[in-house]
């Protein structure tokens, strides 16, 4: 059958203080049981592919921000991902549209 195909899944997040209020409930209801879901093949040893996590976090120029981008690396464990997602430091306030398009373009 070959070897499994890779599979790179990238959680793109506003990092800025807006977004800190939903995150937690957000990712708890939809994000991490969607992960979770992908994440399922990894028991079976025979999966036709095989799953690698990263995330990129976008925040907001100054004077609203100290820093437009942060990425992580990719990650094969689920866990380092749910570590990752649950302890972001929001930061900055705004919500400036070459932000996000820089984050999806970073992802």
């Amino acid at each position: 059958s070959g070897a499994p195909q890779l599979r790179q899944v990238v959680v793109v997040l506003d990092a800025s203080s807006y977004m800190e209020p939903y995150w937690a409930s957000l990712y708890e209801s939809c994000v991490y049981p969607a992960l979770s879901f992908l994440d399922l093949p990894r028991s079976k040893p025979d999966a036709p592919f095989r799953t690698e996590y990263a995330m990129v976090f976008f925040f907001d120029h100054a004077p609203y921000g100290d820093r437009l981008l942060r990425t992580n690396n990719f990650t094969p464990k689920l866990p380092v991902l749910d570590a990752w997602s649950r302890n972001v430091m929001f930061e900055g306030g705004g919500y400036a549209q070459n932000a996000v398009t820089e984050g999806i373009s970073a992802a």
